[in-house]
């Protein structure tokens, strides 16, 4: 598969948010009709079994020179995916904050990263050309998301914690290979 053919550039359907919440109960019809398993949290239907919750957390993780969210996961051509996520935030009118430009050119500045990375996990990933979300008042934020099977995790590692460590690894290791971030010279 070519990395071109890894980029989405359509929108893609969230299964949790990053609170790992399910995203939208609707999924429950979608599910049953794609045959996809699932499990039940408090008597509502959660689009994860409890195998794949095993890989998402309310949290943070270091991916290559920058913090993703890892409680989301999503559902892509009828698969289901972790999606570490991260925000490029701009603002208007904060000194300290990027502007919409700089984080526009941060954002693009990953992408050869969200490429390794779907190359490695045989996954996928989201870049687009507009915020993700961007408010009248001028702030907002980019927003690249990486689409990685749960199979993959699941041959990677056994829970979360070895998750994180074998993806912060894997994304060390390839924003080195890039040039993204430099070693501490022994």
């Amino acid at each position: 598969m070519t990395q071109e053919s890894r980029q989405i550039t359509t929108k893609i359907a969230y299964l949790t948010n990053g609170c790992c919440e399910a995203a939208n109960p609707a999924h429950e019809a979608l599910f049953a009709q794609l045959g996809l398993a699932h499990s039940m949290h408090e008597e509502q239907f959660y689009p994860l079994t409890e195998s794949e919750t095993r890989f998402i957390a309310e949290d943070l993780l270091p991916l290559g020179p920058n913090w993703a969210l890892i409680g989301y996961s999503a559902l892509h051509n009828g698969k289901k995916y972790l999606a570490p996520t991260v925000e490029f935030q701009f603002c208007s009118d904060s000194a300290n904050d990027f502007t919409k430009a700089q984080a526009k050119e941060q954002y693009d500045a990953f992408k050869p990263l969200l490429e390794a990375l779907a190359e490695i996990t045989d996954g996928y990933f989201l870049h687009h050309d507009e915020p993700a979300i961007e408010f009248d008042v001028g702030d907002g934020f980019y927003s690249a998301e990486l689409l990685i099977p749960f199979a993959y995790a699941q041959a990677q590692a056994t829970d979360l914690a070895s998750w994180c460590e074998h993806l912060e690894t894997l994304g060390r290791n390839a924003a080195i290979e890039l040039g993204m971030i430099q070693t501490k010279a022994a």
